[in-house]
């Protein structure tokens, strides 16, 4: 919190990537100062019971209140085989996000064994799968720790043209004049300093 007021006098933008898990009176104490979210959505409430030792509920609301605030909002679901890659898990999501706003960002990322986690490698067609079907529904959807173009690149919902080209940590703007589209002039919520 304090790091963050600083920053805000100083014109940074401040971005909070979280679990979600925080109480209602500190958020409310952070989010005057916060520019964006990126929070990570796990899963069910079953997966939130058994894996996380906790409830979806809280995560849930506190997405709820950040786009209350009008704080900018991303979604990361890291999806691991055997735990949250089921098409019912994967539609519940898309579901809940497009009820909030279909324009809040969700980015799929892939899962490789690590630590205590032994499932094999998120499979590259579970994440095709993600992709098309929040693609359906969803303005923004980002495939996360592959290699390739599909769903790295930001397009304009409307008309489809390129705005925004990523390579790696690189990101350049193609189709943008300030926050509309070049081609049909839809506005695209981004932050920066400059926006």
């Amino acid at each position: 919190l304090d790091a963050a007021a600083l920053a805000k006098e100083r014109g940074l933008v401040n971005v909070l990537v979280t679990n979600g898990f925080l109480n209602p009176g500190p958020l409310r104490d952070l989010l005057p100062y916060l520019d964006a979210v990126n929070m990570d959505i796990k899963g069910s409430e079953e997966f939130y019971r058994r894996v996380c030792h906790g409830r979806l509920a809280p995560v849930k609301a506190f997405a709820e209140a950040v786009l209350a605030a009008g704080v900018h909002l991303e979604l990361t679901n890291l999806i691991i085989p055997g735990y949250n890659d089921t098409e019912e898990d994967l539609q519940a999501l898309i579901d809940w996000v497009a009820g909030l706003d279909p324009e809040i960002p969700l980015h799929f990322s892939r899962y490789f064994p690590q630590y205590r986690f032994t499932a094999p490698p998120t499979p590259l067609a579970t994440l095709a799968r993600a992709y098309e079907l929040a693609r359906a529904r969803l303005s923004y959807v980002y495939l996360g720790n592959v290699g390739g173009p599909r769903g790295r690149d930001t397009f304009c919902p409307q008309c489809g043209e390129l705005l925004i080209r990523r390579e790696g940590f690189h990101a350049r703007i193609i189709g943008l004049e300030g926050n509309n589209c070049r081609n049909c002039g839809k506005t695209i919520r981004l932050v920066g300093p400059e926006k």
